[in-house]
């Protein structure tokens, strides 16, 4: 049970980091974006490790 909040809880924020990252670098490549996104979840990731 509180693996499930915890997984909701990091997909919470890495959905809202991320979107927040692409809307602010809405001019630059998807690519980079893209880049960019995953940085973000690993750095969560390990976080919460």
């Amino acid at each position: 049970m509180k693996t499930m909040i915890r997984n909701a809880v990091i997909v919470g924020t890495v959905s809202a980091i991320a979107g927040y990252s692409m809307y602010k670098q809405s001019r630059t490549p998807m690519k980079r974006s893209q880049k960019m996104a995953k940085k973000l979840v690993s750095k969560a990731t390990n976080m919460l490790q």
